[in-house]
């Protein structure tokens, strides 16, 4: 007796052949993990007050942030997430967005960071990023600490931005920005 099957072969997967009466039974989950994949994200709709921060009193430099804060009158005692993209990534990169949406959402202050010529930012500094500046990550944590007086603040890092975070943690060690 020949069985009907439903094969699915979506892009740079492998493909997968199910017996018809298994596929209709899994057909509900088989399409939600597959819509999850392939159609696009909702687009990133956060309000950002962009501001340049300077990390580099001798030579002028600056790095752009965008802050998205809750409201003011609980903005200080809201944790505040610094985010630093990875190697050739910016602010704007997708997974900086998706974590930027879902800290807001948990109701955090958000700090989206552009590395030094990162994200169209080539004319705020004469120099170029790399993995030993974890001092700017340290500025513009010190800078939003003094200016809004926040009293929690972490640092997410993705690659190259991780590798900036650990770095600042141990310049840091026990010691409180």
């Amino acid at each position: 007796m020949l069985t009907q099957r439903l094969t699915l072969h979506p892009p740079g997967c492998r493909r997968v052949s199910l017996p018809l009466s298994r596929a209709a039974a899994s057909a509900a989950a088989t399409c939600k993990r597959l819509s999850a994949i392939f159609l696009p994200r909702p687009a990133f709709r956060l309000a950002a007050v962009s501001e340049p921060v300077e990390v580099d009193p001798v030579d002028g430099s600056r790095v752009l942030c965008h802050c998205h804060w809750q409201p003011e009158a609980v903005r200080a005692e809201r944790l505040t997430v610094v985010l630093v993209h990875g190697l050739e990534g910016s602010s704007d990169s997708r997974y900086i967005q998706g974590i930027a949406a879902r800290a807001w959402d948990a109701g955090w202050n958000v700090v989206r960071m552009n590395m030094r010529t990162c994200g169209g930012t080539e004319t705020l500094t004469p120099t170029l990023y790399h993995s030993g500046l974890s001092g700017d990550v340290g500025v513009v944590v010190r800078h939003y600490a003094e200016r809004f007086g926040l009293e929690q603040m972490a640092l997410v890092g993705y690659s190259m931005g991780g590798n900036l975070v650990l770095k600042l943690a141990g310049e840091w060690a026990t010691a409180r920005p």
